[in-house]
């Protein structure tokens, strides 16, 4: 079986589709990426054959400058999804932006090496419609909670001009199914007002966080809790200011703790002079984690889940719509907090960490969120699962909710069902 994976240039959207990428690869099937000329580089580290096609948007930032008007730090709450629906069909705007560059180049990729699925990322548009067109499965492939979900009720009209030039009466964006790398208990429940349900396959998250050297760089452990401040590297992309990782740092380094730092760029020497304070330079952060009480985050889903996977409560300063959306359903499972930036003085700052350090509430839940993550089907049992879809051509049974840990009627389960009785069991059929 061939398999085309399909992203555009940002690494945070591709990576966490390298664990089944390589279960693929593992299980003998042909893996190709086709992604945009800015994450060539990126898809080489991870060992998986890449094409490019297209071009970058030349300002990424400036396309969605009007949804991050409220985002920075001296610009009050950031916006959230019932602020957006406002915008319609321009919510999509980069995405659909995105696919009209990718789709030319990616329509010849496809009619060239001819894949028998198509595997993608939610705004990765370029994906189902090369699939439509090509008349293969379309496989989608979430980062995690699943936000684009919602953008489910403007993507046909955001999409109706390159549907008609490619000949199409329309395109299915949830493809066949959905793959989910996130508990059900922390993924998001359906949307009324989006009429088509998604067909959700729970997989086992694990953590992929690109190429690094073992160990980090951490000294040892002095007895004082150690918390990790972990800024992504797409918050400067955005805007400069929505990079608040020293700012932070030099907050919690007045209490009792240490503090490990990474993130882009160098902090000001008023932080990283600082005794307590550890700057790491751009690491795995599955390296990082295991080794700290405490992670203080962005809120973007890898370093999320990979905080998930270790075990650790997280605080998460959100600053952007989908990043609300990623804190607040951390907080209702119980294994974190949130506070928004505007609202993150010191003393409520200082409060919330010795709350999360220090209160067992918070270790317990994190404990059984990372229970619930490692008790789903693991990558190799999903590559079978995809492997079926090929063979089959079935659907899977619509659900009525997103939150589904089972797998679909048809797949293969000798080995899944040897699994304790505490995790989630699947049923189905064996492929003749």
């Amino acid at each position: 079986m061939r398999v085309l994976v399909v992203s555009w240039g940002w690494p945070a959207h591709y990576l966490p589709m390298v664990p089944l990428s390589w279960a693929l690869r593992l299980a003998g099937h042909e893996v190709l990426v086709a992604t945009q000329p800015s994450l060539v580089t990126v898809v080489r580290s991870t060992g998986l054959p890449v094409a490019t096609v297209g071009r970058d948007i030349a300002d990424i930032a400036a396309l969605e400058g009007g949804f991050l008007r409220r985002a920075a730090p001296d610009g009050g709450p950031p916006l959230e999804w019932e602020d957006l629906r406002r915008y319609g069909a321009r919510c999509c705007g980069k995405n659909v932006a995105n696919a009209e560059l990718m789709i030319d180049d990616l329509l010849d990729l496809g009619s060239a090496w001819r894949p028998d699925l198509v595997l993608y990322e939610p705004t990765s548009y370029a994906g189902p419609l090369l699939a439509a067109r090509l008349g293969v499965p379309a496989v989608r492939h979430t980062w995690g909670i699943d936000f684009a979900y919602y953008q489910r009720e403007f993507e046909d009209e955001a999409l109706h001009g390159l549907c008609r030039r490619l000949g199409l009466p329309g395109v299915e964006t949830l493809g066949e199914l959905t793959i989910d790398p996130c508990p059900p208990s922390l993924q998001v429940g359906p949307d009324p007002r989006v009429p088509v349900p998604v067909r959700r396959v729970a997989m086992r998250h694990v953590p992929f966080n690109g190429r690094a050297v073992h160990p980090p760089g951490l000294p040892a452990r002095t007895g004082r809790p150690r918390v990790c401040v972990c800024w992504g590297y797409s918050s400067a992309v955005w805007d400069p200011r929505l990079d608040l990782g020293a700012q932070l740092t030099e907050r919690i380094a007045d209490l009792d703790v240490e503090v490990v730092l990474t993130g882009p760029g160098r902090p000001p020497d008023s932080v990283s002079a600082r005794p307590n304070v550890i700057v790491l330079d751009r690491t795995a952060l599955h390296l990082v984690f295991p080794d700290c009480d405490l992670a203080v985050i962005h809120g973007g889903l890898g370093t999320m889940l990979t905080a998930m996977s270790c075990g650790l409560p997280q605080l998460v300063v959100p600053q952007i719509a989908d990043r609300v959306l990623n804190a607040r359903m951390l907080r209702a499972s119980g294994a974190g907090e949130f506070v928004f930036a505007h609202e993150c003085d010191e003393q409520r700052l200082h409060g919330l960490v010795n709350a999360l350090l220090h209160e067992e509430r918070y270790v317990t839940a994190a404990r059984r969120l990372r229970a619930a993550a490692e008790s789903l089907p693991g990558p190799e049992h999903i590559a079978e699962l995809v492997a079926d879809l090929v063979g089959h051509r079935a659907r899977p049974p619509v659900q009525d909710t997103p939150n589904i840990g089972l797998i679909p009627a048809y797949c293969r389960v000798t080995k899944l069902l040897k699994q304790s009785n505490n995790e989630r069991q699947c049923h189905g059929v064996k492929r003749p």
